[in-house]
């Protein structure tokens, strides 16, 4: 028994306890520190470290889903064990931004007739259904992940975008307004089809679609809040000129794509865009300097994108658009005092106008070519009644390809243009984030060597420094 009280006062006891007594305030500290940061808002105690920030919201999202009045519920369409992680998360941080928004998971083996309720489409795992009251969205996973394989835009490479955010965001802001912006689109006159990449950023920004034909009726129904005129190859009348710069003088809103003619001469449309102080000049805009066009090809210039609220997101971002065959317009010098005319894009005196239009054979300057600067894309404003008219000079400034190889700046451009002249500042300004799955490729030789390295030397190394630790710790006994 001696013994025993005794070992208390030995040196091995006295470490021993100093060892146990620090550990044990060691971890106390930690699960205060632990208990502490729990007890912290998320904002100070998760960050984004993300490339792409894909999980830090934007001030659309944060405005529209925090002054939620009405109940929304995500219904997450996902088998057990196959969720998305990226989706998840995203999700659990929507969550947290409103009371009135939660996440429910609907796994299709268990609840296989829930989605028909609200849809006729196709259901893959992950996607998602976005319900207030009545209204509901089918937000596809294939929208929320885009892959784009195309040569031209990622060099045979798979590029990824992740448009969750805004997606998701949309479909929040369309089930829960009691009404959405009307855009009549004129019909009559041979106008293209709307590409992909355009019908994709109307459905987004939720607006209204509707055709409009003015052969029948003497005015732009009152509903609309944008008339659309979409690259018409055939010339519109007299009188639907008139219509259209009535409504545009009494307050309405117009957005005019019109590029070089293919087939007919648009006189009226040309007279319609001179009426409004611009001239629109024949032939297509070539640029001379090749640092200032894309794919090698001097009918696609890069304009410059001057001040001005349609263009001031894209102008902080320093993106660029792509204006392709595109037909120039000089700014006439006398209008009325009423008239605001702001000019949007524009392209320097290293270009000219070619007269021979898409029948180009050669990119040589010709005798009667009309020299630059020219203004591809205006802002014409009634400062009385505040109607207004954009003109943009190219017929193929929405093409799929075009908006991809500007990393869809094209397509911000034509949506900000929509937003601006609709007066809806709920527009969803949220663009996909490129995510990239970077891809180590090393040559056989490579992986021998790392092989080697990683299986013998390295543990050799540690064995060899412990032997040599345990070596000179004896020696020093």
């Amino acid at each position: 028994m001696k013994k025993f009280f005794e070992s208390f006062n030995t040196k091995t006891f006295r470490m021993g306890s100093y060892s146990f007594v620090l550990t044990a305030v060691v971890l106390a500290i930690v699960i205060a520190v632990n208990l502490l940061a729990g007890a912290l808002p998320e904002r100070l105690t998760h960050y984004d470290i993300s490339s792409a920030k894909i999980f830090t919201f934007t001030s659309s999202t944060k405005a529209i889903v925090t002054r939620l009045e009405e109940d929304v519920t995500i219904n997450w369409i996902v088998q057990a064990g196959k969720e998305d992680e990226i989706l998840e998360t995203l999700l659990n941080k929507y969550v947290k931004l409103s009371d009135h928004l939660k996440v429910v998971k609907k796994n299709p083996d268990i609840y296989p007739g829930f989605a028909s309720q609200y849809t006729t489409d196709t259901i893959y795992n992950n996607d998602l259904i976005v319900v207030c009251g009545d209204r509901s969205r089918h937000v596809r996973i294939g929208d929320i992940y885009m892959s784009d394989t195309s040569e031209s835009v990622s060099g045979g490479q798979e590029n990824v975008s992740f448009d969750g955010e805004g997606q998701i965001t949309s479909a929040i802001n369309y089930v829960t307004r009691d009404t959405l912006p009307k855009i009549y689109s004129l019909i009559g006159h041979d106008e293209l089809d709307f590409s992909d990449c355009l019908n994709a950023g109307i459905t987004k920004a939720n607006y209204e679609l509707a055709s409009l034909s003015l052969l029948s009726i003497d005015r732009v129904p009152d509903d609309a809040d944008m008339v659309l005129i979409f690259s018409p190859q055939v010339d519109i009348t007299e009188l639907e000129k008139q219509i259209l710069e009535e409504y545009i003088i009494n307050g309405g809103s117009v957005m005019l794509f019109s590029g070089t003619p293919i087939r007919y001469d648009l006189d009226n449309i040309y007279s319609l865009c001179w009426d409004f102080g611009l001239d629109k000049q024949p032939g297509v805009v070539i640029e001379t300097k090749s640092d200032k066009y894309v794919y090698m090809q001097p009918y696609c210039p890069i304009p410059e994108i001057e001040e001005g609220d349609i263009t001031e997101p894209l102008i902080k971002e320093n993106r660029r658009v792509i204006m392709p065959i595109s037909q120039g317009m000089t700014v006439r010098e006398e209008m009325p005092d009423n008239y605001l005319i702001s000019e949007l894009l524009t392209v320097d005196d290293t270009t000219y106008s070619k007269l021979k239009g898409i029948n180009i054979d050669s990119y040589d300057k010709e005798e009667g070519d009309i020299d630059g600067p020219f203004c591809m894309s205006a802002l014409v404003e009634m400062k009385d009644t505040k109607g207004k008219l954009v003109i943009l000079s190219s017929d193929f400034f929405c093409d799929n390809e075009f908006n991809a190889n500007s990393a869809g700046a094209n397509m911000d451009f034509v949506i900000n243009s929509f937003n601006y002249l609709i007066g809806d500042n709920e527009y969803i300004t949220v663009r996909p984030t490129t995510v990239k799955t970077e891809i180590l490729q090393i040559s056989a030789k490579e992986g021998k060597i790392l092989k080697i390295a990683m299986l013998g030397v390295i543990p050799v190394a540690f064995l060899l420094s412990g032997l040599v630790e345990f070596f000179r710790r004896r020696k020093l006994k």
